[in-house]
């Protein structure tokens, strides 16, 4: 127990325990269909963990913070994006023992928002949610599929990956994450345990052998090494840096919308939120240390022919085994893939919850549970679609692609802000609030306040261009599709504003 008190205790909280079953006597009513519960705590944690995979996630995306920021900017990039997403984690916890419910942000902005608004703010915060995890399962998909080529050109220098290549091979993860979310669900509670334990030692596997083996920088090089090689100033440079922590940690939110599938979800699913941040914020950010201490010339790491500095410092360890190398990421690689398959479940389930309150087109075939597997189906085949439609744009412009990646980060930080702001918004003006379960009392505030300050600042820096020479590829194409989806959204609430429910309290 920290200085934070979490507590259990049952006194005048509204969701206890009995919320996740049916409603509570208060009033928080919990919609219908059903899943099945199939998960546990440390199932749902090996879930969660997979989701976000923050230490090899920080690996994937090395780039960003290595031109902006540097060693250092990396290393103060992610405290401060630890302290930030745990920040918000807690929230989130506290609002998902309060109202347990898989549709998470949007049902609980329908909830504490005023009546006049909460229809649009809850509406437009579940299209952020909806935007935000399909991008996520094309990103996580795209990035295995870059993986996995890149890995064909460590071993074959002469073969260049191309665009279509890189889609073909998205296709058939995607087609391997359909068959677990579907066919093969019955597995994926034991699948999940299985991946939290190689993500842990997983760690170990890769963090003894490149830290024996490569030569090591110095300590001032690595914690007072400050790289712009964006051609921003220092200060600029550190927060458009802060991409590659902040998308380490992408998906904090995936065991929400698992919570309908889950025993006793009013206190397990807080417990394994906060579980899961602080095993992957200690391993990414051990993981951070090693590589930056191995990494040796930075812009050898940054130039790499496989277009992953990882697989550079990796070789760089034992330069003359590609076996080697090979082998520690192949073990990236079967990670990315579990979390593709974790992903497309929390965002298929985010498309039934919101399709279920007639938040989206073709609501009425969406919110379709299959009662002999206790599935979204046609929501699972949604998502599975929208990611392999969004797999075309990479054969024409990866930097496009690139755009779709950066929307995910937009969107996931909006979906965030709304709640928080509305939890902190009823605490300061000491209106009624039924809390759950599991809350932060006294610091509850506090905490609020640090998530909705550091949401904000990252939100804005999340549209910032890699570079300040702006080119039509350099240029972070987000802000635009950002704002052309907000206008979307906006067209479709006014199509949807009638049909769809907020589930607000009576």
């Amino acid at each position: 127990m920290t200085a934070v008190e979490m507590r259990s205790s049952k006194p005048q909280y509204a969701a206890d325990v009995e919320a996740s079953e049916s409603s509570s006597s208060e009033g928080y009513q919990l919609a219908q269909p059903r899943m099945e519960r199939r998960f546990h705590r440390w199932q749902m944690v090996g879930f969660s963990c997979t989701i976000m995979i923050t230490w090899e996630g920080l690996l994937f995306v090395f780039t960003y913070g290595l031109e902006n920021g540097g060693p250092a900017g990396l290393i103060y990039g992610f405290i401060f994006c630890w302290i930030g997403y745990l920040a918000v984690v807690l929230s989130l916890a506290e609002l998902v023992s309060m109202m347990p419910n898989a549709a998470g942000q949007y049902y609980w902005v329908g909830n504490l928002a005023p009546p006049r608004y909460g229809s649009f703010l809850s509406w437009m915060t579940g299209w952020q949610q909806f935007l935000a995890w399909q991008a996520d399962i094309a990103s996580a998909a795209y990035l295995a599929s870059e993986v996995l080529l890149g890995l064909v050109n460590l071993n074959i220098p002469s073969y260049v990956p191309k665009g279509w290549q890189v889609t073909l091979v998205l296709y058939a993860i995607m087609l391997f994450a359909l068959a677990f979310n579907t066919v093969l669900i019955r597995f994926l509670p034991q699948v999940e345990w299985m991946i939290l334990m190689i993500h842990i030692l997983g760690f170990i596997v890769i963090a003894v052998p490149v830290t024996y083996f490569a030569k090591h920088n110095t300590a001032s090089e690595v914690f007072t090494t400050l790289l712009t090689l964006g051609d921003y100033s220092p200060g600029t440079s550190f927060f458009v840096g802060l991409t590659t922590s902040v998308f380490a940690f992408l998906g904090a939110d995936g065991a929400i919308h698992m919570c309908e599938e889950v025993d006793n979800a009013a206190v397990e699913v807080p417990k394994s939120l906060v579980h899961s941040i602080t095993i992957n914020g200690f391993l990414g950010f051990g993981m951070m240390l090693m590589m930056l201490f191995c990494i040796g010339d930075v812009k050898d790491a940054l130039n790499s022919p496989t277009g992953f500095p990882f697989i550079q410092i990796f070789q760089q360890a034992l330069p003359n085994s590609t076996a080697f190398t090979t082998g520690l990421a192949s073990l990236l690689l079967v990670l990315l893939v579990s979390a593709v398959v974790s992903v497309t479940a929390a965002a298929s389930r985010v498309t039934w919850a919101f399709a279920r309150d007639d938040g989206l087109p073709g609501s009425s075939h969406l919110k379709k549970a299959n009662d002999k597997v206790k599935l979204p189906v046609w929501s699972i085949v949604l998502s599975f679609v929208i990611t392999l439609l969004l797999g075309l744009i990479n054969i024409g412009s990866a930097t496009a692609f690139n755009a779709v990646i950066s929307l995910m980060v937009a969107s996931y930080l909006a979906s965030y802000i709304m709640p928080i702001a509305l939890l902190a918004w009823k605490r300061w003006t000491k209106q009624d609030l039924q809390m759950g379960p599991w809350h932060m009392g006294r610091f509850g505030l506090v905490i609020n306040v640090v998530a909705i300050i550091w949401t904000a600042v990252v939100f804005v820096f999340s549209f910032w261009p890699t570079s300040a020479s702006v080119t039509l590829q350099t240029m972070n194409w987000a802000v635009l599709l950002w704002g052309g989806s907000f206008v979307l959204g906006c067209l479709l609430y006014i199509r949807q504003r009638k049909s769809f429910k907020t589930l607000a309290m009576a």
